[in-house]
């Protein structure tokens, strides 16, 4: 990736989003991005605080509507990253900030979907059919002990083939419920000794 997937990652992560601000914080931090905005056009802001008032509303809900998905740090890097590229007069209105907006948002869901491809899949581990016959005789300790506790556990379907292919059952017609009173009745510690 380069520098200015970066930076759109970066800014992405930075804080957040629109959708996540209450009310108050986000009028609060509207009122600031637009002297940012302002800062960075070199748009003029007006002496008349009704006017500056009207234009922080509107531009709050023009974000609440349809730039929920963005913070703050997005906005600002999106009209920092706009500087130069057209003459947008000395006058801010909403349009020329969705303009701005709307053409980062396209390239910040190209970025998102490359992303998503860089994102990898944990390495899964594949067990040998020894570690998998081990991990259920393990299981068939286990749910002997907590009988011994007293406790009743899930008996699984395996058990009894383990059980049959390791030779503990008297024979191939003893069920597993015979098998665990056998072994409990002769006060066995275990089934499986580890080594």
């Amino acid at each position: 990736m380069d520098n200015e997937y970066l930076e759109v990652l970066k800014n992405k992560y930075a804080e957040r989003t629109i959708r996540n601000l209450n009310d108050a914080e986000l009028l609060a931090d509207t009122a600031k991005c637009l002297l940012n905005i302002h800062v960075i056009t070199g748009w003029s802001l007006p002496d008349d605080k009704d006017y500056i008032k009207v234009l922080t509303e509107q531009l709050c809900l023009k974000l609440k509507e349809d730039f929920y998905m963005l913070n703050f740090s997005e906005i600002n890097f999106a009209f920092r990253k706009a500087v130069g590229k057209q003459d947008w007069g000395k006058c801010m209105n909403l349009e020329l900030v969705s303009s701005v907006l709307g053409a980062y948002c396209y390239e910040r869901s190209k970025i998102s979907f490359e992303e998503e491809k860089v994102i990898t899949v944990p390495e899964q581990k594949l067990y040998s059919d020894e570690e998998i016959l081990n991990q259920r005789r393990e299981e068939i300790e286990k749910a002997f002990q907590a009988m011994k506790k007293g406790y009743y556990p899930l008996l699984h379907s395996y058990f009894w083939q383990v059980l049959y292919d390791d030779d503990l059952l008297k024979n191939n017609i003893e069920t597993i419920g015979e098998f665990f009173v056998r072994k409990l009745n002769s006060n066995t510690e275990n089934i499986y000794v580890r080594s």
